[in-house]
């Protein structure tokens, strides 16, 4: 081994040390908090398996067991990730049931009487003070004065 490949194979090895010495940290935090006992498993896995793979890297025994020890360190720690998010995002529902609600109906529009028609030419004239397109405005005119007709023929 050359020495400029011992010397990439030290630098690696610090990183990996580094790395792992903040999976230890993570793993201490999630152990005080104890929420993440399945978590906490695979953390230390990973932790035990980055240490080896400093060691073979710091000994320059780097072979196809280094390699595939690597990816699965990256692989449980993306699962990590993702396993923590999932969890950050989970929503917790209960169930109730439904209840009345207390609700009141307006009161009978009667257009045969004077009070009636009064009251009719008051809630149109509410509605026409409302912020209404024209053509809801229209609509709503002709729904009142058909009321009103009809109020008045039922009368004949």
């Amino acid at each position: 081994m050359s020495a400029q490949q011992q010397a990439e194979y030290q630098r690696l090895a610090g990183q990996q040390g580094a790395v792992q010495k903040s999976l230890d940290q993570l793993s201490q935090e999630a152990k005080n908090s104890g929420e993440f006992s399945k978590l906490l498993g695979d953390l230390d896995r990973v932790a035990e398996e980055m240490k080896e793979v400093q060691t073979d890297l710091t000994q320059g025994n780097v072979n196809p067991e280094t390699v595939k020890k690597q990816e699965r360190i990256l692989s449980r720690l993306l699962e990590s990730t993702r396993s923590m998010r999932e969890r950050d995002y989970e929503k917790k529902r209960t169930a109730s049931a439904g209840t009345a609600l207390p609700h009141s109906s307006p009161a009978d529009l009667d257009p045969s009487t004077q009070a009636g028609k009064d009251r009719l030419r008051d809630e149109l004239r509410k509605v026409l003070e409302g912020t209404y397109s024209k053509d809801y405005e229209e609509l709503i005119r002709k729904y009142y004065e058909q009321l009103e007709r009809e109020k008045v023929d039922d009368r004949r």
